[in-house]
């Protein structure tokens, strides 16, 4: 009858004390559980400023978009123009060089006469 006694003196620490981890991991567990938690919203937090600035940065990227196609109608049309004016100075320089030619003909013309 005494050895039953003796155990329990001896078994209930060793019982007591193996459990004590158990029960502080439970704490530790809520902390780790927190701090995923706290983790998880800050990345969250990362996420909405990313978002926020992508969508800046497509309304920039838009607005930039259209005033590059206003630029490149704006100069499909002066590139229309200048072949315009350019086919004008072409016909103009081939009425000068025939003037020109018609003027020697009539100075030569009048050397002689």
């Amino acid at each position: 009858m005494r050895l039953r006694p003796l155990i329990a003196i001896t078994v209930l620490p060793l019982l007591l004390w193996a459990a004590l981890p158990l029960v502080s991991s439970g704490a530790t567990n809520q902390q780790r559980l927190s701090d995923l938690q706290q983790k998880i919203q800050a990345a969250q937090g990362k996420i909405g400023r990313k978002k926020g600035t992508e969508h800046v940065l497509s309304s920039q990227i838009a607005a930039w978009t259209a005033r590059i196609n206003r630029l490149q109608g704006r100069i499909g049309a002066l590139q229309t123009r200048e072949s315009q004016i350019q086919s004008g100075l072409d016909a103009a320089r081939a009425d000068l060089q025939r003037i020109q030619a018609d003027l020697r003909l009539q100075r030569a013309r009048q050397a002689r006469l």
